[in-house]
């Protein structure tokens, strides 16, 4: 309701999440919604449950990890248990021990990964924290104390590029789209590769495929500091991407993707692409 919505997000001062838990909309549904969250409140952020790719980070579904490598903001939302998201006084709650062990090594691997851990507890109609969920919070909290949470997304192994070599198998990156409530659909957006000069050299880089694109498409390479923006056409085998291209010695990322932000980056038609890096002299 927008009513609803313009209420809370006017009267109760800053607000930094709205996190919608909706059903279907449309796309002009989600658009208002957003629309109305950035007028009021700039810098609130929503998550991935209003659809429509209007988000500004991806919601995994309840308890889920994701299952590929994800090149956009993401969450896992979690509960205690997994049966339920409330309170139920007959919830069968197990060995406190593992139950802290469990919800502290999903958190290990969700932050591990890049994702942000929300975990929920179902309070007592009272609204009291019942006393076992209380000492697996208390416990969760020792154990991440003892061995904080880290990131790893700057230990991702990205294969090598040598010059005027075949060029590797990327790693490919996703990012998840769907229109009903719940449809994830991992799509490839973004190739990544590295590359290690040991002097400042010239380049240029072109692209290959195994096969003629099925339609034309518009990437981006980014690499140096610098992004180029080309448009494949359909029916290409290859061609080139920039020439002259100045990159100092040491290591680089090479990225390659659709065009626009990681949430909303569309689909590679080919991900077969492969960069064609060559040393060019200079005078």
């Amino acid at each position: 309701n927008i009513a609803q919505l313009t209420e809370l997000l006017s009267n109760y001062g800053p607000i930094c999440e709205l996190w919608m838990d909706m059903g279907a909309p449309t796309e002009a549904q989600s658009q208002e919604v957003y629309d109305l969250v950035q007028t009021l409140q700039p810098h609130c952020m929503v998550n991935g449950r209003i659809w429509n790719d209007r988000q500004d980070f991806l919601t995994m579904g309840d308890n889920q990890l994701p299952t590929v490598p994800l090149n956009c903001p993401w969450q896992t939302p979690a509960s205690i248990y997994k049966e339920t998201w409330g309170y139920r006084s007959w919830q069968v709650r197990g060995d406190k021990d593992e139950k802290i062990k469990e919800l502290s090594n999903t958190a290990r691997q969700v932050v591990r990964q890049g994702g942000n851990y929300l975990l929920n507890i179902g309070l007592m109609g009272n609204g009291a924290i019942q006393s076992f969920e209380q000492e697996v919070l208390e416990g969760i909290g020792a154990e991440l104390a003892k061995d904080p949470l880290k990131r790893e997304l700057n230990k991702r192994k990205l294969p090598m590029i040598l010059l005027d070599q075949p060029c590797p198998e990327p790693l490919t990156a996703y990012r998840y789209t769907g229109t009903e409530y719940y449809s994830y659909r991992p799509i490839p957006t973004t190739l990544c590769w590295s590359l290690e000069l040991h002097e400042d050299t010239q380049l240029s880089i072109g692209w290959k495929s195994e096969g003629a694109l099925a339609k034309e498409q518009k990437l981006c390479l980014e690499v140096g500091g610098n992004h180029y923006r080309s448009s494949l056409q359909k029916g290409r085998f290859s061609d080139v991407f920039v020439t002259g291209l100045q990159l100092k010695k040491g290591k680089h990322e090479i990225c390659l993707h659709t065009i626009g932000d990681e949430l909303t980056r569309a689909e590679l038609v080919d991900t077969t692409i492969r960069l064609v890096l060559r040393k060019e002299e200079t005078l």
